[in-house]
């Protein structure tokens, strides 16, 4: 019997015995059984005399919030139930919370979305409501508490999870998990397979501290090379001449703003700027691209800044990429001067509740003309950094390389990592960009 007294084996089988058996059951057969089950000797004594006594005022089974063991007849590995002391939603809420977070980090609600912790890859990530409204559906027909009759001395019935159900039960976990403004105060950093690089510290372990959301996909290594990428800063901005080299070492800085969650602070937007085709920059998006996680991609155009679903879209994310900026003038979005100074904003997905954050993101255009803004002020430009690229590269001709951004994107991107890394220490180091003369001019 697994330590349970006949009182307990017989509410358990009776129950069971309610949902199997159409038509009178007969109770005294199942209390002879309930109490040759109580004769069978079982190796937990103790557990038995401390259910004798819990279940001595009652036939119910359960005793603060405590699930009692199946008769060794049965799957002793399962639990009895009930387990919930009321049945209640706040009870089946602390039940699936309790089984998704096992002996790990409490999940955090944050943003209208539920986070946790993955210690393998040292980054909190989205749960999903599928998978919490799973964990609620496991529920059914978990033995719960109900009224007394003569019919149901046992005063139990058998959960039936509804949609409706699952989504109060849900919704109550997140709100007892509610974390506002977790990952705003998260420390500056990016996580990468051997550890957080944090801006001030350099490379730690990996911790559920640092909340990092996103990490890439291989190791920090100050030594990496990137030849290829290197030549091809070069090529692109040799027409800049002088101010090639400060050119290349203000993207690496921006670039790692971005990647480090801090492009905000600069309040810059990087604008690459090239009225004739082939000139590079198209492949310079798709290698900085690339070196960011995908869940820390954006594409979101500035027109769109000032609507609730994209700009909980943006939420959590480190670049966002708009490879050809649109006809529209942007400055009908005031949302968008917020999200190059990192003001907060609020936002609200579509059928979820609003919120507000911080932006972080780094907003990198492409265009074959300038904007088209009504604002001209010096105030508004100086938002902008613009490189511009001159170069044209043709099959055929000297620099055309075929397939660069995706030789280096599959050998070198550890390398541009460090290059990126190297341009944000410097960055924080000297407190601002300095702006070389061709870009300045390229504003005005």
């Amino acid at each position: 019997s697994r330590g349970l007294p006949a009182s307990a084996i017989y509410a358990a089988l009776l129950v069971t015995a309610q949902e199997t058996f159409e038509g009178e059951i007969d109770e005294d057969e199942i209390r002879r059984i309930a109490d040759w089950y109580d004769g069978v000797e079982g190796p937990d004594l103790v557990q038995m005399q401390q259910a004798e006594t819990a279940a001595a005022a009652a036939p119910r089974i359960w005793t603060s919030g405590r699930s009692a063991v199946l008769p060794a007849a049965q799957d002793a590995s399962k639990e009895l139930g009930p387990r919930f002391e009321h049945g209640s939603e706040v009870e089946f809420s602390e039940a699936i919370l309790s089984q998704l977070e096992g002996s790990g980090e409490r999940l955090r609600h944050d943003a209208g979305r539920m986070f946790g912790y993955d210690p393998g890859r040292g980054i909190w990530t989205e749960v999903s409501s599928d998978l919490g409204w799973s964990a609620v559906r496991g529920l059914d027909r978990e033995l719960v508490p109900d009224k007394v009759t003569a019919t149901n001395p046992a005063g139990l019935k058998r959960l039936k999870v509804s949609q409706a159900l699952c989504e109060h039960v849900w919704t109550m976990a997140q709100s007892m998990r509610a974390s506002p403004d977790f990952f705003d105060s998260a420390p500056p950093g990016v996580a990468f397979r051997n550890g957080f690089a944090d801006l001030t510290r350099g490379l730690l372990p990996h911790s559920p501290d640092h909340r990092a959301r996103h990490a890439l996909a291989f190791d920090l290594d100050p030594n990496a090379e990137c030849p290829r990428w290197d030549a091809a800063l070069a090529s692109w901005l040799a027409p800049l001449e002088h101010d090639a080299a400060a050119t290349a070492e203000l993207l690496a800085e921006w670039i790692g703003a971005a990647l480090f969650g801090v492009a905000t602070r600069y309040e810059r937007a990087l604008l690459l700027l090239g009225s004739v085709a082939n000139n590079g920059k198209s492949q310079f998006v798709d290698v900085v691209s690339a070196l960011f996680p995908e869940t820390s991609l954006g594409s979101t155009p500035p027109q769109l800044m000032d609507d609730p679903n994209s700009r909980a879209e943006l939420f959590g994310v480190r670049l966002n990429v708009v490879s050809e900026m649109p006809a529209d003038d942007i400055l009908r979005s005031e949302g968008f001067k917020s999200y190059i100074t990192g003001d907060r904003v609020r936002a609200r997905a579509v059928y979820q509740e609003g919120f507000t954050y911080r932006p972080q993101a780094g907003h990198l255009f492409a265009a074959n003309r300038p904007p088209v803004v009504s604002d001209t002020t010096f105030g508004f430009w100086r938002r902008w950094l613009v490189v511009p690229f001159l170069s044209t590269y043709l099959p055929g001709q000297a620099g055309f390389v075929p397939k660069l951004a995706e030789h280096i994107i599959a050998e070198e991107l550890p390398g541009v990592a460090r290059w990126a890394v190297e341009g944000i220490v410097r960055l924080t180091q000297r407190g601002r960009f300095e702006i070389p003369v061709v870009m300045r001019e390229a504003v005005e």
